[in-house]
């Protein structure tokens, strides 16, 4: 009797802390993705241990969330004091996790098998998935004190993009590598058409091109395969790639006033002007029309907003900018004169 009282205390204990809904995911009652309520597809991000379950259902479940929140669903709006508990789990950070790799390989594989015109009408679905996708990702990823860089929106899309990066790299499958990574680079061409950058801090700034700095100095962008964008697209992609290189000056600015020696500050305008060379960012920066003049035309531009960025520059920067923009007039006109 003893055993069977014990019993029914455990079993009146559960029921009183777990709801109807989480009395389903106890049982094995869980449901369908393509059928689930929409508290139930986020109950199966906080609740279920999706490695159980099989990598078809884990895509059924990426495309059920997908659809949702393209018809306008918000998965953090409606959730629950439960919810916001079970979010900060490890259970949560490893379906969140699954779920996100799973849309990246499913959507990155799709996008590549596009006819070109096609693409830019999936790329925008799929940025609006992202920029969501993005605040759950955060949500879950991020520390519950508040007290850490995890809390700060641009560091948590940062560390998303940080994710999807190195899945793409560490991908074994060299092919399926290479899909992930054009998919990816193609997504911030993307976002770089279609976002204002101006609204950015310069810290933000800072952080996104010392970023895409590294990615075209390393070689792994692709500038030869830009997305193919025309009109209101190719103007917004233009402008936001000036106030990057422009960033790029100031941030460049702040490391040349450190060198003491006229020689070192000469070599350091040398190889940051080889830097841009080797970036062929004239695809990013002209207009179509005057992508055939090339580097020359590109160099002139560049020039040319030199005085510009120096006005624009952050006051503490200004003198700092100046200095190096001069420095690279000079330059220029040196090798000009040589050559």
């Amino acid at each position: 009797m003893r055993r069977v009282g014990l019993l029914l205390t455990t079993c009146v204990v559960i029921a009183l802390v777990l709801t109807f809904p989480m009395w389903r995911w106890f049982i094995g009652m869980e449901p369908a993705p393509e059928t689930a309520t929409q508290q139930q597809l986020l109950g199966w991000i906080v609740i279920s241990d999706l490695r159980r379950h099989p990598e078809q259902l884990q895509i059924d479940l990426v495309d059920r969330l997908q659809a949702e929140i393209l018809d306008g669903w918000e998965p953090l709006a409606e959730r629950s004091a439960s919810d916001e508990e079970r979010m900060s789990s490890e259970l949560a950070r490893q379906n969140i996790d699954i779920l996100t790799r799973v849309w990246f390989c499913q959507r990155a594989q799709q996008y590549l098998k596009l006819p070109h015109a096609d693409r830019v009408s999936f790329m925008k679905d799929q940025l609006t998935i992202v920029m969501q996708w993005n605040d759950v990702y955060s949500a879950i990823h991020s520390d519950p004190s508040g007290d850490s860089e995890s809390s700060d929106d641009v560091a948590n899309a940062f560390a998303l993009f940080d994710k999807l990066d190195h899945w793409a790299t560490t991908e074994p499958d060299p092919k399926l590598s290479r899909q992930l990574t054009n998919a990816m680079h193609h997504g911030v061409q993307f976002w770089l058409c279609t976002s204002d950058l101006g609204t950015l801090s310069f810290q933000s700034k800072a952080k996104l091109v010392e970023r895409l700095a590294d990615a075209l100095s390393s070689g792994s962008v692709n500038t030869s395969d830009p997305l193919a964008i025309t009109g209101e697209h190719e103007q917004r992609l233009h402008a936001n790639a000036w106030k990057l290189l422009e960033s790029w000056i100031v941030l460049r600015a702040m490391e040349f006033v450190e060198l003491e020696s006229s020689s070192d500050r000469e070599a350091f305008v040398g190889k940051q002007i080889d830097a841009v060379k080797g970036w062929h960012l004239e695809k990013y920066l002209m207009d179509s029309s005057s992508e055939s003049a090339g580097e020359i035309q590109l160099m002139l531009s560049v020039f040319s907003k030199l005085d510009t960025w120096i006005e624009n520059a952050p006051a503490e920067r200004k003198q700092a900018v100046k200095l190096l923009t001069d420095a690279i007039r000079l330059y220029a006109l040196q090798q000009l004169r040589e050559g």
